[in-house]
């Protein structure tokens, strides 16, 4: 969705919005009538135009740069009504509140403040819209800006761009500044030629184009009207001067200052309670105003119970062409709404129940799901997953609900908090259809809904395809990696008795706390409320202390090998011999998916134990193999595009190793002579940086000293500024909106990131740093199940994607189609996303994971 800003003549808008409506004031006595037209005018924009971008510009006070050429200029100005005066504050506090900037500059009148944030826009590629009720500032549209005059009170606004001026006048933009030049404006005292009117201007326009031109023609005009224009040339020279808006004016603000902030964020809403503008508060926050004016449900919906099948069977085939349909398992019922009906069909909960079985009601609903009309869902996989149990394959789900409150950081554990209902509401269907339209206007006013409807709503079906594939397992391999780790798992527990000695329950934190700092007396590290820490970090502090704490942490790491990947994975695998993991969409801060019954993303892959675990999973037979393909450094390269650093989009560029370079460049050697430990620091820096390491981090993770691991640091950013500069903005932009943004308006909420505590507060300007990098990166492997998953169905080809784990796609693959399916998934990784650098997949195959990889 492209970006839009829209700026508002404040000062024009009031005035207008001040005498269309009736004087209202609140109870306090105060005017609120032009705030409330103002605000009114506002809305319907978002509305209509849904502009990603706002601000509100006003005149100052005092005399203009105009008044240097025409100390008269708006000198016949009407004072301002002593109601409207004091409205001006309010609407900025109003404003204020809702987080949309207010511009005002001595010396400048609103209209400058137009043109010159138009011209801004057009530079960063946005398009314009400019709102006022003065003319003049139809001479600033261009191909990326539109002007929007209101005509009549505050309810009438039309667009003006080139084609509707020259329709309409007969002027080219720039010529609007010829046309005051001639005629003048009352309104503002700008004195033209006197005895030239619009007509005769628009005349001369036509035929000479310009005021200079019309000036140095005039000898060609006849009688009375040669006269007066050169009477009146300066006066025309000096009328098109103060009538020409200017497009340069420094102004101390930024673009991104004016991205439209979610009405939830902002302190709008108790601002709007206090002056009692309920109509309002609906509209920009329908609960609100809801709870306030509406506290029954307001939906107005014909509720229907049906008793039978056959019924069942009628109303599904008049439900054929509705759009959309609703669908949802509420309170021991399906609940359908569309064509203004909500049906309810019970559910047989026991024996003795009235009502359907869900098997027959989901096969009576075939008819419905199977339909092109689009379906509003909550949950949309459990309902691909329950439909193909009876071969229904359903059409056109154009939203879960779920996703879509999530994206919007809304609750989105179950439907009835998504709705914001009570159980036992009696409109469930009907009201996610009220919600979603709700919704489908926030995710496109927050710029949501390409991610939506393009990268999550697609991936939904991708996600059933390869739960209901599943990865297989040799269980075989699984139980003989189990065996081998129980005798080595026994080894080290004899051993760890004779370190203690004496036997204890190894498991037991209390126990081995008492062995650690009793018994064998080191140096205790930390306490809690329940004894002696034992934690990893306790551990890691103490490994040079005694013999026995390495191989504790062996002991801990082979157990929970065993325990969760062998004997918690093996009951798991179903009579084909496969383990279908369950992938959430959401539930993660940064959109990554996350994996349970089992975790198959949480493998360990970094000691050759975890490694070995993958030899089990294998492909189907042996005529498939796996193809296995991930993302070379894509959070590197993705903070390199984001960043726009120099130098880090040059290495990338130019196929360097980015670890190598960053260690020459960093601490000053020549690539050659970077030794494979500089190399090896340089890599913990550059991943520590995307995960907002500190000095503290990187000298522990190296075995530094911390002041050390801190000149890493600041030579790093020296080396890589635009890194630094990028990581700054994004803290500064979570602290003005409470959030930062993927590449693709993904946001991560960070409510503690104006914390008065020091360590929440640092800890979500970490967050800041790089959920954005890591979200961008999650985007991306996002767009490329669904890009690969589509090219493996077009191609016509068996090979089935398999599992997602962070930047690696695997898919299941017939022997004969490997090498298609190895040039299919790199081509699909690399071109799905476009970055400033090149994105980098490496495919490999084999007949398990562990050779794949």
């Amino acid at each position: 969705m492209p970006q839009k800003l829209a700026v508002i003549d404040g000062y024009s808008l009031m005035y207008r919005a001040f005498y269309a409506l009736p004087l209202l004031s609140s109870e306090e006595g105060v005017y609120t009538n032009a705030v409330y037209g103002f605000m009114n005018m506002m809305l319907k924009l978002l509305d209509d135009h849904k502009p990603t971008h706002l601000a509100v510009a006003f005149d100052m006070h005092g005399p203009t740069f105009r008044h240097e050429d025409f100390a008269e200029y708006k000198a016949t100005r009407k004072p301002m009504p002593d109601e409207l005066r004091p409205q001006f504050a309010l609407l900025k506090k109003v404003l204020g509140a809702m987080r949309i900037p207010v511009i005002e500059s001595p010396g400048i009148e609103a209209d400058d403040i137009l043109g010159t944030m138009s011209r801004m826009a057009e530079k960063q590629g946005l398009e314009t819209l400019l709102i006022s009720g003065d003319r003049d500032i139809l001479q600033l549209i261009n191909d990326n800006s539109t002007v929007m005059l209101t005509k009549k009170g505050i309810s009438q606004i039309e667009s003006y761009d080139k084609n509707r001026l020259m329709e309409e006048m007969e002027l080219v933009p720039s010529q609007i500044t010829d046309l005051k030049g001639l005629m003048g404006d009352a309104s503002d005292n700008i004195p033209g030629i006197k005895g030239v009117g619009e007509k005769t201007a628009l005349k001369l326009l036509a035929e000479y184009g310009t005021v200079e031109n019309i000036i140095e023609n005039a000898d060609r005009l006849k009688g009375k009207l040669r006269e007066l224009v050169q009477a009146g040339a300066d006066q025309a020279l000096m009328s098109k001067k103060i009538a020409t808006i200017k497009t340069d004016v420094a102004l101390a603000i930024k673009l991104e200052d004016c991205e439209i902030t979610p009405i939830e964020q902002t302190d709008a809403i108790p601002v709007l309670k206090e002056l009692k503008f309920g109509a309002l508060l609906k509209r920009l926050a329908p609960s609100q105003g809801r709870a306030e004016e509406e506290p029954e449900s307001g939906i107005d919906i014909e509720i229907i119970t049906v008793d039978n099948l056959g019924d069942l069977d009628g109303i599904v085939q008049s439900m054929a062409g509705a759009d959309p349909t609703a669908v949802a398992i509420a309170e021991n019922s399906i609940r359908l709404s569309a064509n203004g009906k909500e049906y309810v069909l019970p559910l047989a909960v026991d024996l003795l129940g009235r009502g359907f079985e869900l098997d027959d009601a989901v096969k009576t609903l075939r008819p419905c799901f199977e339909s092109a009309n689009p379906k509003i869902m909550f949950g949309a996989k459990h309902w691909l997953h329950r439909c193909r149990e009876y071969c229904i394959d359903i059409k056109n789900i154009e939203a879960d609900l779920m996703i879509a409150a999530n994206l919007l950081n809304q609750k989105s554990d179950t439907l009835i908090n998504v709705l914001n209902q009570k159980e036992g509401a009696p409109a469930i269907a009907s009201a996610m259809l009220d919600v979603y339209a709700r919704m489908k206007e926030e995710l496109s006013r927050q710029k949501l809904d390409v991610l939506f409807h393009d990268i999550e709503m697609p991936l939904v079906e991708v996600i059933a395809d390869i739960e209901e594939t599943g990865f297989k397992v040799d269980t075989g391999v699984l139980r003989e990696i189990g065996n081998d780790l129980d005798e080595r798992i026994a080894k080290l527990t004899d051993s760890i008795y004779k370190s203690a000695g004496g036997e204890f329950n190894i498991n037991s934190p209390k126990q081995l706390g008492e062995v650690l700092f009793e018994r064998l007396r080191l140096p205790a590290v930390k306490k809690t409320k329940t004894g002696w820490s034992t934690d990893s970090e306790v551990l890691e502090k103490l490994a040079e202390e005694h013999e026995i704490v390495p191989l504790i942490e062996d002991y801990r790491q082979l157990a929970k090998l065993k325990g969760t990947y062998i004997d918690g994975m093996l009951p798991l695998v179903d009579k084909q011999g496969r383990i279908h993991t369950k992938l959430h969409q959401v539930g993660t801060s940064t959109g990554r998916l996350s994996s349970s019954d089992p975790n198959l993303q949480n493998i360990p892959v970094r000691t050759p134990e975890g490694r070995l675990i993958r030899k089990a999973f294998v492909a189907t037979d042996d005529d498939h193999v796996l193809v296995d393909a991930d993302y070379s450094q894509i959070e590197l390269r993705v903070l390199a595009h984001m960043a726009h650093d120099d130098n880090m989009l040059d290495a990338f560029i130019n196929g360097a190793d980015i670890h190598r370079r960053t260690a020459s460049q960093v601490l000053g050697v020549p690539f050659d002579d970077v030794t494979p430990e500089m190399r090896s620091s340089a890599k913990a820096v550059n991943f520590g940086i995307v995960y907002g390491i500190s000095d503290f981090g990187l000298a522990r993770q190296l075995g530094i000293p911390r002041r050390q691991a801190g000149d890493f640091i600041e030579k790093y950013f020296a080396t890589f500024p635009g890194v630094r500069e990028f990581m700054n903005a994004q803290v500064e932009f979570a602290k003005k909106h409470g959030y930062v943004k993927t590449m693709y308006e993904r946001r991560c909420y960070l409510p503690t990131i104006n914390s008065g505590n020091y360590t929440q507060r640092s800890g979500a300007a970490r967050v800041a740093m790089n959920a954005p990098i890591q979200g961008t990166a999650a985007d991306i492997i996002k767009m490329a199940m669904v890009a690969v998953h589509r090219r493996l169905k077009y191609e016509g080809l068996k090979a089935r994607l398999i599992l997602q784990v962070h930047d690696e796609l695997i898919i299941d693959s017939p022997r004969n189609e490997r090498e298609l399916v190895e040039k299919l998934l790199v081509e699909e990784m690399q071109q799905v996303a476009k970055l400033d650098c090149p994105l980098i997949a490496e495919a490999a195959s084999g007949a398990s994971w562990y050779e794949a990889k």
